[in-house]
């Protein structure tokens, strides 16, 4: 009976490493490829414990078109992770489940044209969030909910026309926003009351005729504003500007119209 639970306690392990080793070697290729480099180890060697030595893994222009679920599982010590310049058209949802330690997140300069509500959840530490460079055209209600240390989210180059009120809740610590080179018409009066910290607020280059009078009320740690290329007529300039003036006394205010 001693030999038959010592013979089974050692197959319940076998399994167990087998199972590991598979669950590594399964991932993406490019993934597991650069997981095996950074650890110079053979995918079925890898274990755990390895991956747990990653803070930082870079998998731009990698020729990526497809993530699958458990590609990062036991990545839990990342910081950084780079996604951008690939051929990506969504990500699944859950997909960062576990990297709670993650700092710097870019997604950028791939083809994704929506992102699920859900996909930032538990990414509580993110402090940069890179989303340009893609095809997206609304957000998500919730999509960057509980994002509490996000300081700079750069949404450049996608295909927006224009923000709902309270679009882009959740981020309360935010000083950095780029939302150049889109199609923006419009922006509701609270846009920017979300960013209580906000430093820089970067709108050149959409396709913004008016802004609502009092956008920039009360925005005290404003220091850079950019609203060149849009389309405000002579009358709408004189109006941003005299506002403008009255942002705060101790700010030095760039603005580029």
């Amino acid at each position: 009976m001693k030999k038959i639970f010592i013979s089974l306690l050692g197959l319940e392990m076998l399994l167990s490493v087998a199972v590991q080793a598979a669950g590594i070697c399964d991932r993406t290729s490019q993934v597991q490829k650069e997981l095996a480099t950074k650890l110079n180890k053979a995918c079925e060697q890898i274990t755990d414990t390895d991956l747990l030595v990653l803070t930082r893994l870079d998998l731009s222009a990698k020729g990526i078109k497809k993530l699958n679920m458990g590609d990062f599982k036991g990545l839990s010590n990342l910081e950084t992770l780079n996604l951008e310049n690939n051929k990506l058209k969504k990500l699944p949802e859950g997909i960062f489940n576990g990297l709670t330690k993650l700092n710097f997140l870019s997604i950028g300069h791939n083809n994704i044209r929506s992102l699920e509500k859900k996909i930032f959840n538990g990414l509580t530490q993110l402090n940069t969030l890179f989303l340009a460079e893609m095809k997206l055209k609304k957000i998500p209600e919730g999509l960057f909910a509980g994002l509490a240390n996000l300081e700079s989210l750069n949404l450049r180059f996608n295909r927006f026309t224009k923000f709902k009120s309270g679009e882009l809740t959740g981020t309360p610590s935010l000083k950095r926003l780029f939302l150049e080179y889109n199609s923006v018409k419009k922006l509701p009066v609270d846009f920017l009351k979300r960013f209580p910290k906000l430093e820089w607020a970067f709108l050149s280059h959409n396709s913004l005729r008016e802004l609502p009078p009092g956008l920039f009320a009360d925005m005290k740690t404003l220091t850079s504003i950019r609203l060149g290329a849009n389309r405000f007529n002579a009358k709408e300039l004189e109006r941003i500007k005299k506002e403008l003036g009255g942002v705060t006394p101790t700010a030095t205010v760039w603005t580029e119209l």
